[in-house]
């Protein structure tokens, strides 16, 4: 441990090593995926490090509820972390895009005239609470429009990408575009957390920094890369799908952006293969298929990443972004268990869909 290491910083390394050490067995999750419910699932996961966010309605637990409470055990989780390292870190810019979960929700559900009711019972407030923005979602999901959502963000940073994403879904009429305009602006952040003159990601070196680039970078590349496949699959515009692109990217360069840019949905995934990214496009016949595969691929990069930081940057901010990461591919496999408990699909498609390492 680094002699300039504080005692108050011991706490958020022995909760990523707890943490770690507490990730759900590859047989435990065929287990979930046998349930014959989601709230059989739900009691199964209330022993787990996910039971203090696991409530039971009476009316049953849906996938997307379920999938709500996992995604507020992340940003405790990363709460947690951030509020006891009390240094200036990456962590920062995470907590602000796992956070953004609920904004995403909140919006998505005004755009499909959802009620307050409707989206209070889904979204999950803790993390909100924690991070004191708790009346803000409130007013948020009790607003009428969407133009009404947007006024209440004036002062915030995200404001101009809502503005933008609103245009873009009055043309395109896909409620996935507040996604894709939200997730610009959080990996935005994020990359700028990275930047060395930004002053906000603590100093590391060699090796340890290593591990944060590359984790870091496959979140951006990955989300530069999907934003463009998308854009193909939605018929966005090229000029409009640019407006996503969080530039400059880590590990494609330009021209290779403009290709794919400029390229259809199958040409733009073939100009991957020219990059240190050719190895994560998947052979795939629909484009479902492909950028379903890619993501996964990316997910498992950096999962294989996330926990092999325990054992080659021991007590170092790597871990700890470490144990983020592998819990944030947790949840994602939690929640495609739910979903398929609720679609019927059976327990070998179920597992088939899941990120293991």
């Amino acid at each position: 441990m680094s002699a300039a290491l504080k005692q108050m910083d011991v706490f958020p390394f022995v909760k990523a090593y707890a943490s770690e050490g507490s990730l759900l067995s590859k047989a435990f999750l065929e287990e979930l995926a046998n349930s014959r419910s989601i709230d059989e699932m739900a009691s199964k996961l209330k022993t787990t490090a996910y039971g203090d966010q696991l409530t039971s309605p009476a009316g049953g637990i849906s996938a997307r509820r379920l999938e709500s409470m996992l995604r507020s055990s992340l940003s405790v989780f990363n709460f947690e972390l951030l509020k006891y390292y009390r240094r200036p870190s990456i962590l920062e810019a995470y907590f602000e895009r796992n956070l953004s979960w609920n904004l995403k929700v909140a919006v998505k559900g005004k755009a499909m005239g959802l009620s307050y009711e409707d989206l209070s019972d889904t979204i999950v407030l803790r993390a909100e609470e924690l991070a004191g923005r708790r009346d803000l979602i409130v007013r948020i999901l009790s607003a009428s429009t969407l133009d009404q959502v947007i006024a209440l963000l004036d002062g915030y940073e995200v404001k101009p990408f809502l503005v933008q994403a609103l245009a873009t879904f009055r043309q395109t009429k896909d409620v996935s575009t507040f996604d894709l305009y939200i997730d610009r602006y959080t990996m935005g952040k994020l990359a700028e957390a990275l930047a060395p003159k930004k002053g906000r990601l603590r100093r590391l070196y060699g090796k340890q920094n290593a591990v944060v680039r590359s984790i870091v970078a496959a979140d951006v590349d990955s989300f530069d890369i999907l934003a463009i496949l998308r854009s193909k699959w939605l018929d966005i515009p090229a000029a409009k799908a640019r407006e996503f692109l969080v530039t400059p990217a880590f590990f494609i360069d330009a021209d290779t952006m403009e290709e794919m840019l400029s390229a259809n949905l199958m040409q733009a995934a073939a100009a991957l293969s020219h990059t240190i990214y050719r190895k994560l496009v998947p052979s795939a016949s629909s484009p479902e298929a492909l950028i379903s595969g890619v993501e996964d691929a990316f997910y498992r990069k950096t999962l294989d990443t996330a926990r092999r930081s325990f054992s080659t940057a021991p007590m170092s901010e790597p871990v700890l972004l470490g144990a983020l990461k592998a819990m944030e591919v947790e949840v994602r496999n939690l929640s495609s268990i739910a979903f398929g408990l609720e679609v019927g699909l059976q327990p070998s498609a179920i597992i088939a869909k899941l990120i293991i390492s």
